[in-house]
C-alpha cells in the first residue's frame, strides 16, 4: 500500500516537473526543447510486479512487457507485440521470439482448472499476429502468423502449427506433429529435417535481434546539449 502511495506520488511529481521545464523552454524559445519523442515504456510493473529480463534479450522500441513475465537469454519480443503478466505469470525460455504484432497474455483461471500462467520453452517461434492466452508451449514449436491458442492448450516438444489455426481449450499437439485448420486438427509428422529448420530460424532470429538492438542508443538526454 505505502509502495503504491509512493509510487503514484513520484508519478505526480515527475509530470509537474516535465510541465514546468516544457512552458518555461517554450516561454524561452528552446526550439532543441519542443522536438517530439515517444515517450513509451516498453517495460513496465503492473501490481508492484516487475518484469525479470535478461540482459541479452531485445524488447522492441514499441512493444510492451508488463507484469509478473521473465524472459531468458537470447530472446525477443519484435515490434508492436505485447507480453502481459498481469493476470498471471508469464515465462518465456532461451532464443524464442514473440514475432510482430503478436499478443501473449495471461489469465487468473481456466474453464478446465488448468493453471491460466503462460508457459513458453526455448527455441520458440510466435508467429507474426498471433495471439497466445493462458497456454503451454514446450521447447522446439513453430507457431505460424495469425494463429489463436486458447486457454489450457497445449504443444508439446518439437511440434508445428500452421498459419491462421486455432487450436482450441484444453487441446494438446503431441510432440512431433504438424497442426492446421480451425479448430485445428492433425495433418502429419513433423520431419527431421523440419525439426532442425525449426532450431535454426529460431537461431536465427536471435541473431538478427542482436543486429536491429545494436541499431539502438542508450537513452538518456545527452542530445539536449548544445
Amino acid at each position: 500500500m505505502l509502495r503504491n502511495g509512493l509510487r503514484t506520488t513520484s508519478r505526480i511529481l515527475r509530470e509537474c516537473g516535465k510541465c514546468v521545464e516544457r512552458c518555461a523552454c517554450q516561454a524561452q524559445d528552446a526550439a532543441k526543447f519542443t522536438e517530439t519523442y515517444s515517450r513509451h515504456r516498453p517495460v513496465l510493473p503492473i501490481n508492484g510486479k516487475m518484469p525479470v529480463i535478461d540482459p541479452t534479450v531485445y524488447i522492441a522500441t514499441n512493444a510492451t512487457v508488463s507484469g509478473n513475465v521473465q524472459i531468458a537469454t537470447g530472446s525477443a519480443v519484435w515490434y508492436g507485440s505485447i507480453v502481459r503478466g498481469d493476470n498471471n505469470s508469464i515465462s518465456i525460455g532461451t532464443e524464442s521470439h514473440i514475432q510482430d504484432r503478436s499478443v501473449v497474455s495471461s489469465v487468473k483461471s481456466t474453464d478446465s482448472g488448468l493453471p491460466g500462467s503462460v508457459s513458453i520453452g526455448n527455441n520458440v517461434v510466435v508467429g507474426y499476429g498471433s495471439v497466445l492466452t493462458g497456454c503451454r508451449i514446450d521447447d522446439n514449436c513453430h507457431i505460424g502468423s495469425c494463429c489463436r491458442i486458447l486457454e489450457g492448450a497445449h504443444m508439446e516438444t518439437n511440434s508445428s502449427l500452421a498459419s491462421g489455426s486455432v487450436v482450441e481449450q484444453g487441446k494438446t499437439i503431441p510432440a512431433g506433429e504438424y497442426w492446421a485448420g480451425n479448430p485445428a486438427k492433425f495433418v502429419r509428422k513433423v520431419g527431421e529435417h523440419e525439426k532442425d529448420d525449426m532450431l535454426q530460424y529460431s537461431r536465427d532470429c536471435t541473431e538478427m535481434s542482436e543486429k536491429h538492438a545494436a541499431e539502438f542508443l542508450p537513452y538518456g538526454t545527452l542530445f539536449r546539449n548544445e
